[in-house]
């Protein structure tokens, strides 16, 4: 899950160019010497465990994963990278624009400064030396499983993009957007658990005590599955999953490092634990709780009448923010529920304890994280629940409650966003008609019930441009014309229609015409200058 945090929040930086934040002056040459930034970390975190200043050593680890995000950010920022892409290119990739494959080529950075990361740890921070190649390797197999669904959501997306008719009525139409990503994602919660099947590498778990133990607990418990696999780590990690939502896709996957790790009651003890979160259907109340917080700062831009990227972008950290807060508040009571789940089906919590003192480090005995409870804390919460039951009972009944919460949030967001973007279907498909040249069309949406004033005008006189001339080049000269004839407010209106075609450089003239008999607030071409100055002069009424 790390590392799709850090490809989320590398892609968050290329919102800067949004509002404006990119560097203009190039600075490329600092690059290669700012790759030589995480091997410091590494090696420097690597003396600190040595000398037995494990916090610093911790510190510095972190700093090591961090720094992708933050070159990245810099790269942004202060050297110009994305000068330096549209002078090769010609590409402006932004995410309020279509994305496609081209964010790939934005990202570069990131994804040559995170491989270097991965390099740097398995060099630094494996301490013995035939380990290394197993670690790198590890590490990069888990960055590449995150990697490719983002990758081929951008390839569809730019696929998408080769019918440009589809990609109008996508970015315009808000239902047909909200049904295409229902969709999307849809098929990539049916197919991870397949995905990750051939991106990890596992193997079927073969015959033997831990199979027959394993497969005990699931009577037991009445769950099924459709396969348990061994994860091959290259004893890197001490962990076990269960991906999918149905007995058909669900997959389990234990690491080799737990199954070495772990006696057979252990390990049974942690495969229960891990049937308490697909129970009691955490994974889902997590997606609840972040659709919905993002919905509804959709929502609160849309009803507000915010503007501006630095605003919207303002009410979406809001939202990523306290999205973060409740999912670090529930995670480490989840875990604490997953293991009521393991005490309920083994009937006792000493092999839990056991594995939980095996697996965690000993910087996770006596401190929490963000998802985690600490193994102590853990330890006295199962062994209370064992001795008064009602403990337990307590924390289900208000996990209970959080979880409807998230599920009735989800649930009233989405139904008011899905009641907004019907009502707007009307309008939304005269847009796209209008970018399209589809004026006829347009037209016959004017009268349609939602449809604003000055849109429903601008498609009604929108057919009387002839087919021929309905290229965002002849609208804008059709509008000089009628503004030099003296006519303002049709010379705006056919600069917007040409802005819907694609010539967006006509936003200072529309409003440069807004403003008269002002001054324009922005440099314009000379043919519009100068009828713009004619038109400050010429007499006006009362």
């Amino acid at each position: 899950m790390g590392y799709v945090f850090h490809i989320l929040f590398a892609l968050a930086t290329l919102a800067l160019v949004d509002v404006g934040w990119a560097g203009r002056v190039e600075r490329l040459w600092a690059l290669p010497l700012l790759a030589l930034l995480p091997y410091a970390f590494g090696w420097l975190a690597r003396r600190a465990f040595l000398t037995g200043r494990f916090r610093l050593g911790e510190a510095l680890e972190r700093a090591l994963a961090a720094a992708p995000v933050a070159l990245q950010l810099a790269a942004i920022t202060s050297l110009g990278w994305m000068q330096a892409l549209e002078r090769w290119s010609g590409m402006h990739p932004a995410l309020e624009s279509w994305q496609g494959l081209e964010l790939l080529a934005a990202l570069a950075p990131f994804l040559v400064f995170q491989v270097l990361g991965i390099d740097a740890r398995a060099r630094m921070l494996t301490f013995a030396p035939g380990d290394v190649p197993a670690a790198r390797s590890f590490q990069l197999r888990m960055f590449l499983s995150a990697l490719v669904p983002c990758a081929a959501y951008l390839a569809a997306s730019s696929a998408l993009a080769h019918w440009p008719e589809w990609q109008v009525r996508f970015e315009e139409v808000g239902l047909l957007a909200a049904a295409l990503t229902a969709l999307t994602a849809g098929f990539f919660v049916y197919t991870m658990p397949f995905f990750l099947r051939y991106a990890w590498d596992t193997s079927p778990l073969e015959r033997g005590w831990a199979r027959t133990m394993l497969e005990d607990v699931q009577r037991r418990a009445g769950f099924r599955c459709r396969e348990l696999l061994v994860w091959r780590t290259g004893q890197q990690m001490a962990n076990a999953a269960i991906v999918g939502f149905t007995e058909r896709t669900r997959i389990v996957f234990f690491s080799d490092l737990l199954i070495a790790q772990l006696g057979p009651r252990e390990l049974a003890a942690v495969f229960a634990h891990e049937l308490g979160h697909a129970r009691r259907a955490h994974a889902a109340v997590f997606g609840a709780f972040a659709i919905g917080f993002f919905l509804c700062a959709s929502l609160v831009v849309q009803w507000s009448g915010i503007e501006g990227s630095v605003a919207i972008g303002g009410v979406v950290l809001a939202a990523g923010l306290a999205w973060y807060l409740a999912f670090g508040f529930l995670s480490r009571r989840f875990e604490l529920e997953a293991d009521l789940e393991s005490l309920r089906i083994l009937g006792e919590s000493g092999p839990l304890v056991r594995a939980l003192e095996h697996v965690t480090g000993a910087h996770a005995h006596e401190r929490s994280s963000w998802r985690h409870f600490s193994t102590r804390d853990r330890v006295a919460f199962l062994e209370l629940a064992e001795r008064d039951p009602v403990v337990g009972l307590k924390l289900k009944l208000r996990l209970a409650r959080w979880r409807r919460v998230g599920f009735a949030l989800f649930a009233v967001v989405a139904a008011v966003q899905l009641v907004e973007l019907a009502r707007s279907w009307q309008e939304d498909w005269l847009v796209a008609d209008l970018r399209l040249g589809e004026f006829e069309s347009a037209a016959e949406r004017a009268d349609a019930e939602g449809v604003e004033p000055e849109l429903a005008a601008l498609a009604r006189l929108a057919p009387e441009v002839p087919v021929d001339a309905r290229d965002g080049e002849a609208l804008e000269r059709r509008a000089l014309e009628v503004l030099q004839a003296g006519d303002e407010e049709r010379a705006a209106a056919y600069l917007e229609l040409a802005r819907l075609r694609g010539r967006t450089e006509v936003e200072p003239v529309i409003e440069a015409i807004e403003a008269l008999p002002g001054p324009a607030s922005a440099a314009l071409p000379p043919q519009w200058s100068e009828a713009l100055d004619a038109r400050r002069n010429a007499p006006r009424g009362p």
